[in-house]
């Protein structure tokens, strides 16, 4: 017995032995003088990526760790083999420990070497002052959880440009070969070779952006509008109208820090004009105006050589307003129409420039009907109006013809990209015509985006600008749009930022910003990269009203409008492209889904409905008339269980309310077996485990236990800083959406004394939450979907947002993808790639 206890022994052993990963590097740092620094007796830890940042009350996971031996440069590292994964990157971190003796570890800083799983199995990695740099690159990108892949890719792009080699190489590379790489010393010194990697981390730059897609806002004075821009780097330049002399000018801001926008320098043109675009062409602005007294517009040219000094040179009077510009070499084509005169003129006209300071006329065209909006592509001007699209040659500028039109009704923003003009067609359409032959024009296709506007005041399209295959659209009062355009024939929604302030009435791109005039609320400065990240939109369904509560059970999916007449009931049988299966009329505050039945609280009954068949729901007998128990009305339902549990208002005074447990064992007679008086009009309820949570007043969360279920109590309760739309509980947390007031997380541990732990401010109008695991997202109305890292709810991480088709008003997560209903139906959004702490 005692030999086979040995044998076993020896088995584990080598077992344990072949579980173990061994991998040897070393780390050379030299000075100015290609001496190198002593790392001796250094701590080695070697860590995931993905923890170099971790949140507050968090420890960072530790996978090894080790020494460096006192020849001041070899370590080896001894790892469990199951802990390190193909799909992450690892980092190995040197720290010389405090108080050294002067001949040991003489460097402060921490060095680091990022690492594959394959790079820790060949071994032979080497840290430098190149990869400390490259490591700088990729941790924000770790605290932000991008994938293994993208960073993969930022440490490559560091490594060309200090080196134009792969970072592969950087990791075995030897100091002293001299005839493949430079050496450190002939790149810099240490520091400054650190000093310039992390000051050119363009991935922290993008972070940032990314934690808040809306870098910021420069607001000009009281009563000024914000009417058109252009960018010349650093600066922007903005057409203003109708400041505290109510005239138009020039505003002109220094944009190098995006974050802090200066004004430089401002010029204003006569009393009572409005601008009405601007272009800029080498060193001058040229603006076309309209005077308001006279209804007759003026086209002004302005010297920026100097930003800091603009100067009026010239200008030239129209006979009507002048609209829209195009500015090419010695002409400026400017569109002129007489509203309302039929005696005066409407085309196109044709200004010399090449003398700035006496702009002269050199040429008309007359067209049919007012005009808009005008670009010039090529040797050929594209003007849209209530007449349709127009195309004039300008091949010979002093003799412009028409040479083919289009008829239909169109309105201002125009954008021409290669054989294709996009146009905005009844306030909220987008048309793509072919002008590949200029005299027959074709309508390719319509792209409908009724549902961006729909919770807005200011509706129509107001810009259009072409970036590649990106069409950037700004609505006039929800924020801007992408529209993916790489199929011309079949142009698609890509994604939106939130922008609600103002009328969005021109954008310019730069350095991955977009700069967004919003009308009296001045210029934004916003992220575009924002419209390019994950999640994007995998499916939608269409569906009548404003949708909101929802919930999700199996495969279907019940929705009941804001209006409470009905519910729908969608199919989630093929995720990617739900179908509406049936909408059940009749007045429901709230519904929810459990098994085969939907659960309804109407305004004053509890009943059922059985949607195995969900395109014929079956209404059963057992309905409870709650206004013959007490209650006045119902407001909010929640399902868990055996129960159901219902709020309402109570009779005997306006605020009284009262829960109402009601046994749904059998749903064909459902029972009310339980009723617990609150103190004020009841809100929402969430249970979860043996507890209710219940707004009450709008302001107070009340915690009821439910250990009886049929005996409710009331345990504790917690005054809110906010008015609460919705709750959702997981894990002895509350998380609370206040509206314009964000998110608020509450500590439910103790239930007799709920604690505040922490808030989250959003960009929108926080409605909905839904958790999933480690995340939250919380549906923010025309902030689309704000994604949360709520691993320690007391201090929660914003780690992005995901554009919608209008506004948020819920969500839940099926099947791997995100669901969110909208003020245009339901989008079905790809869930972000967000990688879990590592454990």
């Amino acid at each position: 017995m005692h030999i086979r206890k040995m044998i076993w022994l020896l088995v584990g052993i080598t077992l344990l032995a072949g579980c173990k990963l061994q991998t040897q590097g070393s780390i050379d740092l030299r000075d100015s003088a290609g001496e190198p620094y002593s790392f001796a007796g250094a701590a080695v830890t070697l860590f995931p990526l993905n923890a170099v940042a971790v949140m507050p009350g968090q420890s960072r996971v530790v996978l090894a760790t080790g020494t460096v031996a006192q020849d001041g440069g070899a370590v080896t590292l001894t790892a469990n083999r199951n802990v390190v994964r193909d799909s992450r990157l690892y980092a190995v971190e040197f720290t010389c420990p405090p108080n050294v003796p002067d001949d040991g570890c003489d460097v402060a800083t921490p060095v680091h070497v990022v690492l594959t799983q394959t790079d820790l199995k060949a071994g032979g990695w080497r840290a430098t002052a190149l990869t400390e740099a490259a490591f700088h690159a990729v941790s924000y990108g770790a605290a932000a959880r991008f994938s293994a892949a993208d960073m993969q890719q930022v440490l490559d792009e560091t490594a060309q440009a200090l080196l134009a080699l792969p970072y592969q190489d950087l990791l075995s590379w030897n100091p002293d070969d001299t005839t493949a790489l430079r050496r450190p010393d002939q790149l810099a010194p240490f520091s400054t070779a650190l000093a310039e990697g992390i000051a050119n981390n363009d991935l922290k730059q993008r972070v940032q952006q990314w934690l808040s897609p809306s870098v910021t806002a420069w607001k000009p004075s009281a009563l000024e509008f914000i009417r058109d821009l252009v960018i010349t780097d650093p600066y922007v330049f903005l057409l203003r109208v109708g400041g505290s002399d109510n005239a138009s000018g020039l505003n002109i801001l220094d944009v190098q820090n995006p974050q802090s926008p200066v004004l430089v320098s401002t010029l204003g043109f006569s009393r009572l004009e409005i601008g009405n675009e601007l272009e800029r062409q080498g060193d001058f602005i040229y603006v076309v105006t309209d005077d308001r007294s006279s209804s007759r517009g003026t086209l002004r040219i302005v010297n920026v050589s100097d930003p800091l000094h603009p100067v009026l040179v010239g200008s030239l009077p129209m006979e009507g307003d002048a609209l829209s510009l195009a500015v090419d070499g010695d002409y400026a084509y400017v569109v002129e129409s007489y509203f309302g005169f039929p005696g005066g003129f409407n085309g196109v006209r044709v200004v010399d420039i090449r003398n700035p300071q006496l702009p002269a006329l050199v040429a008309s065209l007359e067209m049919p009907a007012n005009q808009g909006k005008l670009v010039k592509s090529g040797s050929h001007l594209f003007v849209s109006g209530y007449g349709g699209l127009s195309i004039v040659d300008v091949s010979n500028p002093l003799t412009p013809v028409q040479a083919g039109e289009l008829l239909r009704q169109y309105g201002g923003a125009l954008a021409v990209a290669g054989d294709n003009v996009f146009l905005r067609h009844d306030d909220a359409s987008l048309d793509v015509v072919d002008v590949s032959n200029v005299a027959a024009p074709i309508l390719l296709t319509t792209l409908n985006m009724d549902w961006a506007n729909s919770d807005s005041t200011f509706g129509p399209i107001e810009s259009i600008l072409i970036e590649g295959n990106d069409a950037y659209i700004a609505f006039g009062g929800l924020g801007l749009h992408r529209v993916d355009i790489s199929d011309p024939a079949a142009p698609h929604w890509a994604g939106s930022l939130d922008n609600p302030d103002g009328v969005n009435s021109a954008v310019a791109l730069l350095n991955g910003l977009a700069f967004v005039a919003t009308g009296t609320a001045g210029l934004r400065i916003l992220d575009a990269n924002a419209l390019h990240r994950n999640p994007v939109l995998a499916g939608s369904l269409d569906l009548p009203g404003r949708l909101t509560a929802q919930t999700v059970a199996n495969r279907l999916a019940a929705y009941s409008p804001i209006l409470g007449f009905g519910i729908s009931i969608i199919d989630l049988w093929h995720p990617r492209a739900p179908e509406l299966t049936t909408t059940y009329e009749g007045w429901t505050q709230q519904v929810s889904l459990a098994g085969r039945y939907a659960y309804l609280a109407d305004f004053t009954a509890f009943h059922v409905l059985d949607i195995f068949n969900p395109w014929a729901p079956v209404a059963l007998p057992g309905v409870i008339n709650m206004d013959e128990r007490g209650f006045r009305y119902l407001i909010a339902l929640d399902v868990a269980g055996d129960y159901a549990y219902v709020t309402g208002a109570a009779e005997g005074g306006n605020d009284a309310g009262r829960l109402a447990v009601i046994d749904i064992r059998d749903p064909q007679l459902p029972i009310l077996s339980g009723q617990l008086n609150l103190p004020g009009i009841p809100g929402e309820v969430v249970v979860q485990d043996d507890r209710a949570y219940v707004v009450v007043a709008d302001t107070k969360l009340q915690v009821v236990d439910l250990q009886n279920p049929l005996q409710p109590l009331l345990a504790g309760s917690l005054d809110l800083p906010c008015t609460a739309n919705f709750l959702a509980a997981a894990d002895d947390h509350v998380y609370v959406a206040c509206g314009d007031d964000g998110v608020q997380i509450l500590d439910v541990s103790d239930p007799t004394t709920p604690t505040l732990a922490a808030t989250v401010d959003t960009a929108g109008s926080a409605s909905a939450i839904t958790l999933d695991g480690q995340l939250a997202y919380v549906a923010d109305a025309v902030g689309g979907i704000v994604m949360m890292d709520v691993t320690n709810p007391a201090a929660p991480v914003v780690i992005g947002n995901a554009a919608v088709r209008g506004s948020a008003r819920g969500a839940f997560v099926q099947n791997g993808l995100l669901y969110v209903s909208t003020s245009a139906g339901l989008d079905v959004l790809k869930k972000p790639r967000v990688a879990a702490p590592s454990n």
